[in-house]
């Protein structure tokens, strides 16, 4: 099992057998306080030419490539610190990421000058972009993939899912709706 967070999308869909997802999550930036180059909505960073920071193998690549930053504006990090310390040292001019992910990052860093924006969510050839965090299983593994479900499912119905994520910044907003399936986000 792969406990990672990891967005549940189509091209992933092919490789493993995803759980239903433990939360939802819109995109932030996490810009300089006072947000100098005023990102707000996923296509800023395409329309002000600004330098996007995104981890590698995440979601965000393909949004910000295909909302029209260019190719050489976007910097891909290895992880959430590589990505705090770009932006730090100006390298980029934000981090594109969930916004727990840069929630996560700025509690981190408490007094820093830096902020995450609003959260929004991309909409990509006409189609909004929630991402989707699920476990990953082998697709050979369905009977505990199955039991794992009813588990989770056990969670979100008893009101017990948010106390356990809800200390890593999760809110009430990011607990997933009923009709938020493994099988909804895998149809993109």
């Amino acid at each position: 099992m792969i406990a990672a967070g990891m967005f549940v999308i189509p091209s992933r869909c092919a490789e493993v057998a995803f759980s239903n997802p433990e939360y939802v999550a819109k995109s932030a930036f996490l810009v300089p306080k006072g947000n100098p180059k005023g990102l707000v909505k996923a296509e800023d960073p395409g329309k002000k030419g600004v330098t996007v920071g995104v981890l590698q193998g995440a979601v965000e690549q393909g949004y910000a490539e295909k909302l029209g930053v260019k190719k050489s504006k976007i910097k891909t990090m290895a992880d959430q610190p590589s990505a705090y310390e770009a932006l730090k040292a100006g390298r980029i001019d934000c981090v594109w990421l969930t916004r727990i992910s840069l929630a996560d990052i700025m509690s981190k860093h408490e007094g820093e000058p830096f902020e995450v924006t609003e959260a929004f969510t991309p909409v990509v050839d006409g189609k909004e972009q929630l991402g989707a965090g699920a476990f990953a299983f082998r697709k050979a593994d369905s009977d505990l993939l199955n039991a794992f479900n009813g588990k989770l499912n056990e969670l979100k119905t008893g009101n017990r899912l948010l106390p356990i994520i809800q200390p890593f910044g999760f809110t009430q907003a990011e607990i997933p709706g009923p009709d938020d399936t493994a099988d909804k986000f895998c149809k993109g």
